[in-house]
């Protein structure tokens, strides 16, 4: 019976041993292993970039500009690296189980002693392979040389900033991308030089416009046909009147560019005419004298014949400074703003016989201002990319302040008085709006272009020969103002470089 129980403990001695055994595998199974590098796998290969002709994004003040960045997240100032893996503490090492210590010798049994089967340990499952950890963002690779430019994505403009991409807001441009340089970025004017540039680019360039205008509003009656010498008499019909018709003047001018989307320009604009006309009273009828003041006589029996010439000019002198607020490859809208300076003048001459005592009379006027002021504007061109007819517009207002200057004199052949006269000056401020909208044409390059387009323009409160003759001869000389217009073909022929 103790020979029995001695194998009992032997056999539960054996299993403890196996158990514990098996706690050490469970133990070096459960400890984490150590963590590996995360493998990179390259992204797939991106699509081709976009084919972005130079121009072909919007610039300018209102313009929305193309800017380019990596979608996936904010761009680095860097070249992109792998994602640094954060350390890992070092595993501890497994423990190591004592050597067990041996069982002492079992003497042995007697042959007619047979111990009972011992009961098989159950076979132990294995482990399963630890997963390694799923990432969640995809990895990045190192930016190659040779990859192709991230695509453009559209940005909203920024009305401070009229040379770069944008308005800053979004995560900014990779100095590592090598995108080819747009015009606008800092870029001299020569980037526009290349064919097919586009059309909000600022040029150095000459310009020579031929006018072809007519003054309006202010044509005079210096003569009217009438029964007899009474004021009761009716008139007839036919006045003498001096209107003008349509003549040529010019206008020459140059650009300099200070950037591709700003530049200076310059204008001069000359315009000159003169109209005349005679008049002669049917058999019983008589002329009465329109300019001469009332104290002298100015109908006659001899009154049928008079003669008017009516000469007026015109000279501006701009300075603008003009930049981009919206354009893109083929259409552009600029702005302008600067000095100019504005004169108009006007000389009146008639004479009428009168006769006995008046002899010929002769009545002279002359108007003259000078002024300075300010002005702005718009103008802008669309073109077709294909056969390089285009479509323009311009319209600007300026506020001019000077003095009118003007003199009056009538002077008879006969009688008391030979001379009479008024001189006027006046200090005001004339509103002076012009518009233009016309077709033309420009070479593939840009160089040169032609345009022929129709003009409007009015010079607002002025002092004419209409409105000042009327004021002498009733001694009122407030609010004495009209308006001249001139309208008419305006072609323009321009090179630039």
């Amino acid at each position: 019976m103790r020979m029995i129980m001695s194998v009992t403990h032997f056999q539960w001695a054996v299993l403890a041993a196996g158990l514990l055994g098996l706690t050490s595998v469970a133990v070096s199974a459960d400890a984490p292993p150590q963590e590996k590098p995360r493998a990179l796998t390259p992204p797939p290969a991106p699509g081709p970039a976009p084919i972005i002709r130079a121009g072909d994004e919007p610039r300018g003040l209102l313009a929305k500009r193309f800017k380019a960045f990596e979608s996936s997240k904010p761009a680095s100032p860097h070249k992109e690296e792998p994602p640094a893996l954060p350390p890992t503490a070092p595993l501890p090492a497994t423990t190591t189980l004592p050597a067990t210590t041996p069982l002492p010798a079992i003497a042995s049994l007697p042959s007619t002693t047979s111990l009972p089967a011992t009961t098989p340990l159950p076979a132990t499952t294995p482990l399963p392979a630890k997963t390694p950890p799923i990432t969640t963002s995809p990895p990045t690779i190192p930016a190659s040389p040779l990859s192709p430019p991230p695509q453009r994505i559209v940005e909203p403009a920024n009305w401070l900033d009229n040379t770069g991409y944008g308005s800053g807001s979004a995560a900014p441009l990779p100095p590592t991308f090598e995108a080819a340089p747009l015009p606008g970025d800092g870029e001299s004017c020569t980037v526009c030089d290349a064919c097919d540039d586009p059309l909000w680019c600022h040029r150095s360039g000459v310009f020579f416009d031929l006018l072809y205008l007519r003054p309006g509003n202010i044509d005079y009656i210096y003569a009217v046909e009438q029964t007899g010498t009474l004021p009761t008499d009716s008139p007839t019909g036919p006045v003498g009147r001096v209107g003008f018709d349509a003549a040529p003047g010019y206008r020459l001018g140059f650009n300099c560019c200070l950037s591709p989307c700003s530049s200076i320009q310059g204008t001069y604009t000359w315009f000159q005419t003169g109209t005349n006309n005679t008049i002669t009273a049917t058999p019983g009828t008589v002329l009465v004298f329109q300019p001469g003041l009332p104290s002298i006589p100015n109908v006659g029996a001899s009154s049928i014949t008079s003669s008017a010439r009516y000469d007026i000019r015109f000279q501006q002198l701009d300075i603008d400074y003009r930049s981009l607020l919206y354009g893109t490859c083929d259409s552009a809208v600029n702005y302008f703003a600067g000095l100019r300076y504005a004169n108009l003048n006007q000389r009146f001459t008639a004479q009428e016989d009168v006769g006995v005592p008046i002899g010929l009379t002769t009545t002279r006027t002359e108007i003259n201002f000078d002024g300075f002021g300010i002005g702005f504007g718009l103008d802008g061109m669309r073109r077709s990319a294909y056969s390089g007819l285009l479509i323009y517009g311009r319209a600007s207002s300026s506020f001019v302040a000077g003095e009118f200057k003007a003199d009056y004199r009538q002077t008879s052949q006969f009688g008391p008085t030979a001379a009479l006269g008024n001189t006027l000056v006046d200090y005001r401020v004339m509103t002076i709006l012009q518009s233009e909208l016309g077709l033309g044409w420009q070479s593939h390059c840009g160089r040169c272009r032609v345009t022929a387009g129709y003009m409007f323009a009015g010079w607002f409160n002025a002092l004419t020969t209409g409105s000042y003759i009327p004021g002498v001869q009733n001694r009122q000389f407030n609010n004495l103002n009209e308006t001249v217009t001139f309208d008419g073909l305006v072609t323009r022929f321009e090179f630039r470089y």
